[in-house]
C-alpha cells in the first residue's frame, strides 16, 4: 500500500520517443567477394544469421555480420 500512495500522484508520461533508427550489415560468405550492403533492420534478424539470398556478385550467400543502432547526440554548448 505504501508504494500505491508514493505513485499515486505522479503525472504518467505518455510522450514516448520513438525508438533510434537501427541498422544491418549483411556481407558475402565468398572470401573473394567484398560485397557489403547495409539495410534497415528487419525483425528476426541476429548476428551470423544466414540469409535465404545470394550475392548479387558471385552468387554466394550472405550472412548478417552487424547490427548496429544509431543515436542521435543532443547539442552541447561550447565551453
Amino acid at each position: 500500500m505504501g508504494f500505491t500512495f508514493l505513485t499515486a500522484n505522479r503525472p504518467i508520461n505518455t510522450s514516448r520517443l520513438p525508438p533510434p533508427p537501427t541498422f544491418t550489415e549483411v556481407r558475402c560468405d565468398s572470401k573473394n567477394c567484398d560485397f557489403k550492403e547495409i539495410r534497415n533492420f528487419e525483425r528476426g534478424d541476429y548476428i551470423l544469421k544466414a540469409l535465404n539470398i545470394h550475392c548479387p556478385k558471385c552468387g554466394s550467400g550472405l550472412t548478417i555480420h552487424g547490427i548496429y543502432t544509431i543515436k542521435e547526440e543532443k547539442d552541447q554548448a561550447p565551453s
